[in-house]
């Protein structure tokens, strides 16, 4: 599923939509049942929906996300290039969206298993062969995520909707 590996296009917004201070973003699985009320929600950068649990402060949803646009502009270069340190050097829990996102660069393990997590950290400190395996993968996965080549990918996706049949009721 190579949609996925636009994620972190998000990053890019701030620079997209100029004229507003805040943005709600939202996944594009995500319903409301009324109105978001969200005069109060002025983050500093950033703000995420809990993750399944309320108050669970490790796990967060980035698919719900209030951005303070401004501060995330004049920032865009730090965060860019954070992703950029450390996107090689990811052991995620396999997921939502983040096994398509990760694409092979990385080290997956059981949904929130804070066991195994630990567990494959360990293994990769210690396998200096294997680190530097999924750092270069990482590097290379993340050259296939830079904006131009997303972009591209993501607009190779919708040519053929363009020219599809109509759908019909």
């Amino acid at each position: 599923m190579q949609t996925a590996t636009s994620a972190f296009l998000r990053v890019d917004l701030p620079l997209l939509f100029k004229r507003d201070d805040f943005l709600l973003y939202t996944d594009c699985d995500i319903i409301f049942l009324r109105d978001p009320q969200l005069e109060m929600v002025r983050p500093e950068y950033f703000s995420c929906a809990p993750e399944r649990v309320r108050g669970d402060r490790v796990h967060f949803n980035s698919g719900v996300m209030v951005m303070n646009l401004k501060a995330l502009a004049a920032n865009h270069a730090v965060f860019c290039e954070y992703i950029r340190q450390n996107y090689a050097k990811l052991v995620a829990f396999d997921q939502g969206a983040v096994p398509e996102v990760l694409g092979g660069a990385g080290v997956l393990v059981p949904d929130k298993d804070p066991y195994a997590l630990a567990a494959a950290i360990a293994a990769l400190l210690r396998d200096t062969h294997r680190r530097h395996a999924v750092i270069e993968a990482g590097r290379q996965r993340l050259a296939a995520l830079e904006l131009p080549t997303a972009a591209e990918r993501f607009v190779d996706l919708l040519v053929p909707l363009t020219t599809a049949a109509p759908l019909t009721p």
